[in-house]
């Protein structure tokens, strides 16, 4: 709220969190507290998800704590409620934060490689100081147990950078740019519905 003055007006906001959600074009937009996870706020995810308009082709979710980290990071097992309700509603991707790495796992449920799961995305090597991905790490988050061998797609330790999204009707593309000032980026990828 003092950083973000603007989103007091967007959704929910306080003790239980401060998230909401948004549609621009066919793309649903959903912001969630991890800092401040509460059943209240888990309720209005599975609400949201349920009451989104079926025009919605894409689905994405954002908040800072990474579920299935590879990093030195522990996973944030209090999410899994979360990624349950990701999976069964098929959310497209979910980005998150904190490692300050660059992590794009292949499309997951329940800590798994499956075809339409859910792509999580961690970009956030913003400002601080970065950290190395750890391609070797196997982890639990709760009940799910996760290989970093097999869960991902693409790791980039140590590396500023930032992310850019493009929809064109079923097509989704991510370019990565890192702070060299050249106009290729380092990582791309892509959705097709």
């Amino acid at each position: 709220n003092r950083f973000l003055p603007g989103q007091r007006g967007l959704g929910r906001n306080s003790d239980e969190g401060i998230y909401f959600a948004l549609t621009h074009g066919d793309a649903l937009f959903i912001v969630l507290d991890s800092v401040h996870p509460s059943r209240e706020q888990t309720a209005w995810l599975a609400e949201t998800l349920k009451q989104a308009p079926r025009s919605t082709r894409w689905r994405f979710a954002f908040f800072h704590h990474p579920i299935y980290p590879c990093s030195p990071k522990a996973p944030w097992a209090a999410g899994l409620p979360w990624a349950r309700l990701f999976e069964q509603h098929r959310v497209d991707i979910v980005f998150t934060g904190h490692t300050h790495t660059f992590e794009r796992t292949c499309p997951m449920a329940r800590g798994r490689c499956r075809p339409g799961g859910v792509v999580y995305l961690n970009s956030s090597g913003g400002a601080a100081e970065t950290r190395a991905v750890d391609r070797q790490r196997v982890a639990v988050a709760g009940s799910d147990r996760y290989d970093c061998r097999e869960i991902l797609a693409q790791g980039i330790g140590r590396w500023h950078h930032f992310c850019r999204v493009a929809l064109a009707g079923d097509r989704l593309e991510g370019r990565c740019y890192g702070d060299d000032a050249t106009d290729r980026p380092r990582v791309t990828f892509r959705l097709h519905k």
